[in-house]
């Protein structure tokens, strides 16, 4: 198995333990906010592996769902069409995290929002679009 493959391997089932262990309900912004965080309370793997699982999810959801289906019905829809407006080269895993942290900072009210919900608000004021 090469680096890469164990890195995947890796990620793949700390997010299924995350997941596993936030069973009885969503995970809330509080919380991943605490991953996040440069502390000793921080959890580092389990931070970038839950914000790129999302953030990964949600450019799937857009390629495969409005993307592609208005691209087949002769319509133009690229990535630059998403809410967010991602810069050609998309943000490192390690540059989500720092958005995530960044905006939980500066809207402190949003800690009990889902988690997922504000780290796609996170990139939609991180990387607006310019209409």
């Amino acid at each position: 198995m090469g680096r890469q493959s164990k890195t995947k391997t890796m990620v793949l089932l700390l997010a299924s333990a995350i997941i596993a262990s936030d069973v009885h309900g969503q995970t809330d912004a509080t919380t991943v906010y605490a991953w996040c965080r440069r502390g000793p309370s921080n959890n580092e793997a389990a931070c970038l592996a839950y914000l790129n699982g999302v953030y990964d999810g949600a450019m799937t959801y857009w390629v495969r769902n409005v993307a592609i289906p208005s691209e087949a019905a002769g319509g133009r829809r690229s990535m630059h069409d998403a809410p967010a407006c991602l810069p050609d080269s998309a943000p490192t895993h390690e540059q989500i995290g720092d958005i995530y942290v960044g905006y939980m900072a500066s809207h402190p009210g949003r800690g009990k929002d889902l988690a997922s919900s504000v780290l796609l608000d996170s990139l939609y004021e991180a990387f607006p679009c310019r209409k």
